[in-house]
């Protein structure tokens, strides 16, 4: 019966594992103020496009309500958090 402590322990490392994971890649990310100002050709009159392609086609992925990815939507780069 021991066991069954177990299972819990294990559903908890895997989520706190997921939750360490997707927070250490949005991190990575710029804001959109530091992808403005890396990349000033891309975003002229505060409109940005995406950097690998061009495309003003961006859409919006969030990870929580607080943490939301910005993504090219033709070519899929990761562009900016916010």
């Amino acid at each position: 019966m021991w066991w069954l402590l177990f299972i819990p322990l294990v559903v908890l490392l895997v989520v706190g594992a997921n939750e360490w994971w997707y927070w250490q890649n949005y991190r990575r990310l710029p804001t959109y103020d530091q992808y403005r100002a890396r990349h000033p050709a891309a975003c002229p009159a505060g409109q940005c496009r995406c950097v690998h392609c061009g495309s003003r086609r961006l859409r919006l992925h969030s990870l929580r309500p607080d943490m939301r990815r910005h993504l090219c939507g033709n070519c899929g780069a990761l562009l900016y958090r916010s």
